[in-house]
């Protein structure tokens, strides 16, 4: 997407007081409501992937899907920075089916999280 192009260098600059943390534990929890309490999560359009890899702290095998490249790339340097295994997938919207053949197993989980100012949006979840 050419729209986040530019501003994918300064994304994270204008969402540093979002309290992704908060969000993060608040995502935990729902999750545990349902039952889930590690397994595969797809974040779909996972940005420069700040949540991704807080769900990925707390134990979760995440794939973060986004459509912007300039912000995978971020995403890619803060996955390299800290070490954890997150496997990132760009134009998501040609590989979302190959994406969620491979998240069948009944442990796993898709949801789409978006952040949007001081709300958080989960949009669905359930068991693939």
């Amino acid at each position: 997407m050419e729209a986040y192009a530019s501003f994918a260098k300064v994304y994270d600059m204008f969402m540093d007081n979002i309290p992704y943390e908060e969000w993060c534990g608040y995502l935990s929890g729902l999750l545990a409501e349902y039952g889930i309490h590690g397994g595969l999560v797809l974040d779909l359009g996972c940005g420069t992937g700040t949540m991704t890899e807080l769900l990925a702290r707390k134990g979760y095998d995440m794939i973060g899907l986004d459509s912007s490249q300039e912000m995978l790339e971020i995403a890619l340097e803060k996955r390299d920075r800290s070490g954890l295994d997150i496997l990132y997938l760009f134009r998501f919207q040609r590989q979302i089916r190959t994406v969620l053949h491979l998240l069948h197993g009944p442990h796993d989980r898709v949801f789409d999280l978006g952040v949007q100012a001081d709300d958080l949006h989960l949009a669905r979840i359930g068991k693939t």
